[in-house]
């Protein structure tokens, strides 16, 4: 991963860099590469078309999500990550994510994992047929 922090406020800056200084250093050189590309402009179409395509992949999944009785997901602004809402359907995330995966085949993280019992994160960074597939089973799973 690449990263970097921008800021005017002194005490932040080093705040930030002992904290930095002691977690990461020294990223490697295919990361520094890429961020190059992804920092010099030429990348801009390909960025573009992909936040475009995850936008259309986060749609498909918020909108079957919702069409499923006894869920509900907030269309998020960022990431590739759904919340799914699963309290009208169980208050244990953890056994609900256990049986998705026994049951249907998919598998989610836990809303506990993050601090919210009651969820389950799903990523969408997949192809569309890949996203229709796994929610039409979570549909058949909370349907039975």
């Amino acid at each position: 991963r690449f990263g970097y922090l921008a800021t005017k406020d002194k005490e932040l800056f080093k705040a930030m860099k002992k904290l930095q200084s002691q977690s990461t250093s020294n990223i490697n050189s295919i990361t520094q590469a890429a961020a190059v590309v992804a920092l010099d402009g030429t990348a801009d179409k390909d960025i573009e078309s992909m936040r475009v395509e995850f936008e259309k992949r986060r749609d498909i999944a918020c909108n079957l999500i919702n069409e499923i009785d006894g869920l509900s997901v907030v269309k998020p602004n960022g990431a590739f990550y759904l919340f799914v809402n699963i309290k009208e359907v169980s208050n244990d995330s953890m056994e609900f994510s256990k049986g998705l995966l026994e049951e249907v085949g998919v598998a989610v993280v836990p809303g506990v994992a993050f601090g919210l019992e009651g969820y389950f994160r799903l990523s969408f960074a997949t192809s569309e047929d890949i996203i229709r597939d796994g929610i039409s089973r979570i549909q058949k799973f909370v349907s039975k």
